[in-house]
C-alpha cells in the first residue's frame, strides 16, 4: 500500500467524512443494525459512535493500519467489542452465514471489485440478514 494510500488519505477521510454533516447519514445507515455486524470499510471508526444498543459485536474489515489507529480513541469509548478480521472486502475471513447484519459507509468506490465485495457480503450475512449503507455514488 501506497503512503498517501496508507497514511495520508486515512487522515483526510477521517476529518472530511468526519465532519457533522455526514451524522445524520451514518445515523440512519447504523439504524437497525443488531448482533453480529460486519463493517466493511471501518476506517478510522466514523461509525461507532452510532451502533444502536442491539449491536452485540463488530467483526471489522479495513485495508489502512493508519485508519485503524486512528480509530483507537473511538473503539476505547465504546462498549461494543470491535474485531478488526481483515483488509480485504472483496474476499472476506469470515465465516458463511455468521453476519446478522452487515454496514458499509462512502466505502464500494474504494474497492476495486465492488461486486465482488457485495457478493461477499450476501455469503457471510445469515438469512434474512441486512446490508445498511451509504454511498455517494
Amino acid at each position: 500500500m501506497s503512503v498517501y494510500a496508507n497514511r495520508i488519505r486515512p487522515r483526510l477521510i477521517d476529518v472530511t467524512c468526519g465532519a457533522a454533516q455526514a451524522h445524520p447519514h451514518r445515523e440512519r445507515a447504523c439504524a437497525g443494525l443488531r448482533g453480529r455486524v460486519l463493517e466493511i470499510g471501518f476506517g478510522s471508526g466514523l461509525n461507532v459512535p452510532f451502533y444502536p444498543a442491539a449491536v452485540a459485536e463488530v467483526v471489522a474489515i479495513e485495508p489502512s493500519d493508519a485508519a485503524w489507529r486512528l480509530a483507537g480513541g473511538r473503539l476505547a469509548a465504546s462498549a461494543v467489542p470491535v474485531e478488526r478480521a481483515g483488509t480485504d472486502g472483496q474476499s472476506l475471513p469470515v465465516p458463511e452465514a455468521s453476519c446478522d447484519t452487515a454496514l458499509t459507509t462512502w466505502t464500494l468506490c474504494a474497492i476495486p471489485d465492488p461486486a465482488a465485495a457485495v457478493r461477499e457480503i450476501r455469503r457471510v450475512l445469515k438469512p434474512g440478514g441486512t446490508l445498511h449503507f451509504a454511498e455517494h455514488g
